[in-house]
């Protein structure tokens, strides 16, 4: 058993290389903390069993469990968006729909500190235990509102929402710091289910945000920041 299990890990190894060279080298990720962030997290032990055989595909990812539908998003996705932060080592930062932490975790390598939140208490208890079991002591998992933000972790240099977004980010961006920047896609109305958005990075300046546009990507919405449906003469 303990052999099989030996190879098994050497075989996750090298699709993780390969997830890297093949996903998120060549969708224009340089970044040389948020490379080798992705090549060391395991993002099979965020899987169940029967998902694991997916774990560095490039599609997205549903994970089973909790109140609320929660999507691992296409390594090439979360990896350029991290890279549009511009993360520094000191960053204090928040993962906004973390489900059970894998983002949370891979930020773990290139931030100071990272907040997760989801709305569920279990997503949370499930990526605090496994950032513990990864070593990861800066990850504190919380569950909550997603549009509330975790206000008594504020301000942050960094955050992330993991998902796209129609409305309700006055919060999020209130807790930013100077400086601060927030990435998301921002979605457009189309399937209900997954809408094609832009990445964007927001970015506060005293009292003002500015907003710069970084790629093309399409991901679920998360349901506490979907634009409620709008009668149509």
């Amino acid at each position: 058993m303990q052999g099989a299990a030996v190879i098994m890990d050497q075989a996750f190894s090298a699709q993780r290389r390969a997830m890297v060279d093949g996903q998120i080298r060549t969708f224009a990720v340089t970044d040389a903390a948020v490379i080798a962030a992705f090549s060391a997290v395991p993002r099979e032990r965020f899987l169940p069993e029967g998902l694991r055989g997916l774990a560095y595909s490039d599609a997205i990812l549903t994970l089973p469990g909790g109140a609320a539908g929660r999507a691992l998003l296409q390594p090439m996705v979360l990896a350029r968006l991290m890279q549009g932060a511009a993360i520094e080592p000191t960053a204090r930062a928040l993962v906004v729909g973390g489900g059970n932490g894998y983002a949370g975790c891979v930020l773990a390598r290139i931030a100071a500190s990272v907040v997760t939140l989801d709305t569920d208490p279990a997503w949370a208890a499930s990526a605090e235990a496994l950032a513990r079991d990864l070593g990861h002591a800066t990850v504190r998992a919380v569950s909550g509102d997603l549009a509330e933000g975790v206000p008594d972790g504020a301000p942050y240099d960094v955050i992330l929402v993991q998902g796209a977004v129609e409305i309700r980010l006055d919060a999020l961006l209130d807790q930013l710091a100077p400086g601060g920047r927030l990435v998301a896609i921002e979605g457009h109305r189309g399937d209900a289910s997954r809408r094609a958005g832009k990445a964007v990075s927001f970015r506060r300046a005293g009292d003002d945000i500015s907003v710069r546009p970084l790629f093309d990507a399409t991901v679920p919405v998360l349901d506490e920041f979907r634009r409620p449906p709008a009668f149509v003469f």
